[in-house]
């Protein structure tokens, strides 16, 4: 028997028709990526729910990165910017309000595998490139 921890399964989101990739959360809900090649933003309904909110869809290969920025943080995001990173070695700004994605980056020659967003407003990305 496993020790009491205090942690249960809060709820469970359907949505990705595949597995997902990654998992950020802030204050507009939650947001995951999948090898789908979609980004999905998840609305709190209740205390156990979640509803889908949007479906975000622009990279050519699986979505394996994921942050976010609130409103303001980065400049021409003010209503914040979600940053996807992909198998296809892009990086995509997306529009909290409008779901648009505004910004694709392009840089990287293999999938981009992790993304953060610094204090600075500057966003940093990391790839298996050599």
């Amino acid at each position: 028997m496993e020790p009491e921890t205090g942690f249960k399964l809060r709820c469970e989101l359907h949505g990705h028709e595949e597995d997902v990739r990654s998992v950020c959360v802030g204050e507009i809900g939650i947001v995951t990526s999948s090898r789908d090649t979609t980004v999905k933003i998840w609305a709190e309904e209740s205390a156990t729910a979640y509803s889908l909110l949007h479906t975000l869809t622009g990279h050519s290969k699986y979505v394996g990165a994921v942050a976010y920025a609130p409103p303001g943080f980065l400049v021409g995001f003010p209503n914040g910017a979600i940053i996807s990173g992909s198998f296809d070695g892009t990086l995509v700004m997306w529009d909290v309000g409008t779901a648009a994605a505004v910004h694709t980056l392009k840089g990287h020659q293999y999938q981009v595998t992790a993304i953060a967003v610094l204090p600075s407003g500057d966003v940093a990305s990391a790839s298996v490139d050599k």
